[in-house]
C-alpha cells in the first residue's frame, strides 16, 4: 500500500465528531507510517486521539480510495506539528462517477414530492400570478440560507413536517450516488422523493447502531414489480438530487464502514 501515497498528496480525514471531512496534506512516506499534517476545515483544527482508527480519503486523478489508519502519534518536523499514522492494510477504490453498491436493508420514510415541484420541492412557479409571491420568497429565502451555509438537512426535515405521514420502505442496496428501494405501491419513472434514511437499522455496520438518520431527496429512474410469495412489491431505482457533499459523505462512510465489517 506503501506506492500509493507521496509527499505533498491532499488526504482528508473524517471527524465524526463533526460529521465531516477535513483536509491535510502528506509530508512523509516512511516504512511504516505516513505523517501527515494537522487536518483543517477552513480555520478549525482537528485533534487526532492517539490510538483511534479513523477513516481516511484520497483524491486521486483516477479514481478516490478510501481505508481505515490508526493514529499512531506526533513528531514535529522543524517547528511544524505532525500525527503519524499507520499505513492501511487495505484501500477501497472508488472509480469517479461510480459509486460502489452496497447491499443492505435499511429502514426509509419517504414523501411523494408534487409533479410540478421545481428543484427545492416546492410548486413550480411562474411569477405572474398574484398568488405564487409566497412560494418566490419562501424559495428564495432558502437558496438564500444555503449560500450562507444553511443546512440543508434541516431544510429538508422541515419540508417533511408540512407532508403529512410518510410511506414506509426498505433499501436493496446503496451507493453514494442512489438506492434500490423496495416499496409496497407502485412508483414511476420521474417521480421525485423526499427521503429519510435510518442508517443504523440494518443488521450490518456496528458503528451505526444510533440509527443515524438522514434526508435525501431523490428522482425515480426505473421501476419493476416482483412477487413475495403472493405479495405483490415495487423496486425501484433512485437516483439522488441535489446531495450535498457532507451528506454523500455521511452515507459513503457508512458503506465503507458496514463493508469493513462484513470482511472481518
Amino acid at each position: 500500500m506503501k506506492g500509493l501515497f507521496r509527499e505533498n498528496m491532499l488526504l482528508e480525514v473524517f471527524i465524526k465528531s463533526k460529521n465531516a471531512y477535513y483536509k491535510s496534506i502528506v509530508q512523509e512516506v516512511n516504512e511504516e507510517d505516513l505523517a501527515i499534517g494537522i487536518p483543517m476545515k477552513k480555520r478549525d483544527l482537528a485533534i487526532l486521539p492517539e490510538g483511534e482508527s479513523l477513516v481516511f480519503r484520497l483524491n486521486a486523478r483516477d479514481a478516490l480510495y478510501y481505508f481505515k489508519s490508526k493514529v499512531i502519534g506526533t513528531k514535529k518536523s522543524g517547528q511544524v506539528l505532525l500525527y503519524l499514522i499507520s499505513l492501511p492494510e487495505e484501500v477501497q477504490r472508488q472509480q469517479r462517477r461510480q459509486f460502489f453498491r452496497f447491499f443492505c436493508m435499511l429502514d426509509v420514510h419517504y414523501w411523494l414530492l408534487p409533479e410540478d415541484s421545481g428543484p427545492e420541492g416546492e410548486p413550480a412557479t411562474k411569477g405572474s400570478l398574484a398568488g405564487d409571491t409566497g412560494n418566490i420568497k419562501k424559495s428564495n429565502a432558502e437558496k438564500a440560507q444555503r449560500q450562507a451555509g444553511g443546512d440543508m438537512q434541516q431544510l429538508l426535515l422541515e419540508k417533511a413536517k408540512n407532508m403529512g405521514e410518510p410511506e414506509k420502505a426498505e433499501t436493496v442496496n446503496i451507493s453514494g450516488g442512489g438506492l434500490l428501494l423496495a416499496t409496497d405501491r407502485r412508483l414511476s419513472p420521474g417521480d421525485r422523493l423526499l427521503m429519510k434514511l435510518f442508517l443504523g437499522s440494518g443488521r450490518d455496520n456496528k458503528e451505526y447502531r444510533n440509527n443515524k438518520e438522514i434526508m435525501v431527496k431523490g428522482e425515480v429512474s426505473r421501476a419493476a414489480s416482483f412477487n413475495i410469495g403472493e405479495l405483490k412489491r415495487y423496486r425501484s431505482g433512485v437516483k439522488f438530487l441535489e446531495i450535498d457533499e457532507k451528506t454523500r459523505d455521511e452515507i459513503i462512510g457508512f458503506i465503507f464502514a458496514g463493508s469493513r465489517e462484513r470482511i472481518r
